[in-house]
């Protein structure tokens, strides 16, 4: 996965400021945002749980006792993956067909 920020180019200076004092010099830097994606993903994940929990608490709801209810009604759902053979059938007639039953 690729992914791109755009920032502004005072953004882009403070950044580049934060990551020539904090970077050590035998990371490289792909790894360096590679870790800074994930602490902050596991620290927005961490919130939200703070946040569910504050709100169950809240509202008085038991969140283990709601999982394990949840956990007993899951059915298992199989998904085909790329490869291999999947019981869902392609359609058999070509896009010319398909644009011609459309426009009947």
């Amino acid at each position: 996965m690729k992914l791109q920020i755009k920032l502004s180019k005072d953004e882009a200076q403070a950044f580049k400021n934060f990551m020539g004092m904090v970077k050590p010099p035998e990371i490289a830097e792909e790894d360096f945002l590679k870790g800074i994606f994930k602490i902050g993903v596991e620290t927005m994940e961490m919130k939200l749980m703070e946040a569910v929990q504050k709100h169950a608490e809240e509202e008085g709801v038991d969140l283990e006792n709601l999982a394990q209810e949840t956990e007993d009604k899951t059915e298992e759902v199989t998904v085909p993956i790329v490869g291999e053979v999947s019981e869902l059938k392609p359609s058999t007639k070509s896009s010319d067909e398909v644009q011609d039953s459309k426009t009947v």
